[in-house]
């Protein structure tokens, strides 16, 4: 073996094994808020008064929310739609404050069983979230509430 590869060798295996032995850098935090991109679906209301039922939908997928990275929220309230503005204060971690401007949709009755009124209601007075899990929480509903949603696809 030459002398300048016995050299390079000897120069560089410590290198090599030591950089095997580095771990992987730090995922850099989010540029942005924690929020945007995501699609959601209700999974429940649960009220602020210990007496009250919970409340779950048939179809969870007619009950959506999705937070454009521009800004824009979109929601499904059963059979209807609508929309308007999101914003997050401290938005980059698991909890923040949240303000959906106003929303607006369309207004046709849904049935006797439908939760859009509710749902839509819940989400005028909302001011905070929290990720738990792969759980999304907003809150507080007008009767000190939650809702709950799970990952979802993005609203129509």
């Amino acid at each position: 073996m030459p002398a300048y590869r016995a050299v390079f060798l000897a120069l560089a295996m410590p290198t090599l094994v030591l950089a095997g032995c580095q771990t992987a850098p730090a995922a850099p935090p989010p540029s942005g808020p924690i929020l945007s991109g995501t699609n959601w679906q209700l999974s429940e209301i649960r009220p602020g008064n210990a007496g009250d039922a919970v409340r779950r939908p048939a179809d969870p997928t007619r009950y959506t929310l999705s937070f454009g990275a521009d800004g824009q929220v979109a929601a499904r309230f059963d059979c209807n739609r609508g929309g308007g503005r999101w914003t997050s204060v401290g938005g980059t971690g698991p909890a923040g404050a949240l303000d959906l401007g106003p929303l607006v949709s369309t207004k046709m009755f849904c049935g006797p069983e439908s939760l859009g009124d509710a749902y839509g209601l819940g989400l005028s007075t909302i001011s905070s979230y929290m990720l738990k899990g792969d759980e999304l929480v907003l809150g507080p509903t007008p009767d000190g509430g939650l809702l709950v949603f799970a990952p979802g696809a993005a609203s129509p």
